[in-house]
């Protein structure tokens, strides 16, 4: 197996089993955040084929499965769970913009936190619109309204996808300073003749 292909299955791996420890509902007693959008966003940057979006979506989906058979209510599962789809490949498209994660200045910080704050903003409009037109449980609610009260969920549904994101960069940041450490010691020692 190829060295960028070893990569992928490693970040692959990773992002789902992070995927699966904020989602899987066992493991909501730590108080974290779903890392999903966050998770789709840098699938988007680093995985870039086709086929890594569609074994995210399904394992998001075996995942909510999961929890259900464990004994999760499936209040969320309805005709608009389906709308999942588009919510996540929109953050998968939005990470497509970007070649890496490394930031070197602010103009790339303030594009990449724009990509993530309107694709997250979509992923929202799609996931709860979808949600509150097909699920059947608020016809009789007024759209403003159900605009409104839907809002009280936005900064924790952006919030996390923020959180993770900041992880990921800091985890960057840690791993170029550490690469280029190691790369000034090894410049440094002397040349042995």
């Amino acid at each position: 197996m190829k060295s960028g292909q070893s990569l992928k299955l490693k970040l692959l791996l990773g992002l789902v089993i992070l995927m699966v420890m904020t989602r899987y509902s066992a493991f909501h007693t730590w108080g974290l955040p779903s890392a999903t959008l966050a998770v789709f966003f840098v699938a988007g940057i680093y995985l870039r084929q086709y086929l890594f979006p569609v074994l995210l979506i399904a394992t998001a989906g075996l995942t909510d499965y999961f929890s259900i058979q464990a004994g999760t209510s499936d209040w969320c599962i309805t005709p608009a769970y389906m709308f999942l789809i588009p919510t996540y490949l929109s953050l998968w498209f939005a990470g497509r913009q970007f070649e890496e994660l490394e930031i070197h200045t602010f103009k790339e910080l303030s594009q990449l936190t724009l990509f993530l704050f309107l694709s997250t903003t979509a992923a929202f409009i799609i996931s709860t619109g979808s949600y509150h037109m097909l699920s059947g449980r608020y016809d009789d609610v007024p759209v403003l309204e159900q605009v409104v009260n839907s809002m009280k969920y936005y900064p924790r549904y952006i919030g996390g996808a923020f959180f993770y994101m900041g992880i990921f960069l800091a985890s960057m940041k840690v791993k170029s300073c550490l690469a280029d450490a190691s790369g000034s010691s090894m410049s440094s020692k002397p040349n042995k003749a």
